[in-house]
């Protein structure tokens, strides 16, 4: 059994569901799913991977261990101390996605107070953009 990588991740994207994911990822790392030169697939998965034992489970749970990011935190509502894992990748979209509709907001704002095009708006600084939109707002 080996690591899974991002190749392996990508091959879950078309997954039906959460089981047949998890299937892909324990049949590409102990190597069921190849592919040959012209990018066929060849030797399918077994069938005892649709419930694999547990050993396999734990094994694959501790090689891959570290790809996993855990956040314990303090809950001052409740007090209890949940563990969550930290999913940097949708994170980092999240956050991007965020600057992007705050950037097109800018973009709306200064063009229609001065008339800039998007281009130019958007090839500005933020601590430019920041300026003139602080200057619209006094």
């Amino acid at each position: 059994m080996r690591p899974v990588n991002t190749g392996d991740l990508l091959a879950c994207l078309e997954a039906a569901d959460e089981q047949q994911a998890r299937s892909i990822l324990l049949s590409r790392a102990l190597g069921f799913d190849k592919t040959d030169e012209a990018g066929d697939a060849s030797g399918g998965a077994p069938e005892w991977l649709q419930s694999p034992p547990e050993a396999i489970i734990a094994r694959f749970d501790r090689l891959n261990s570290s790809a996993e990011v855990r956040v314990q935190f303090d809950c001052a509502a409740c007090q209890s101390r949940p563990i969550l894992d930290l999913d940097i990748a949708r994170y980092l979209i999240r956050e991007m996605a965020s600057t992007a509709r705050r950037l097109m907001a800018d973009i709306h704002e200064l063009a229609s107070a001065y008339g800039w095009s998007e281009r130019s708006i958007a090839a500005m600084s933020g601590a430019r953009r920041a300026a003139y939109l602080e200057m619209l707002s006094a």
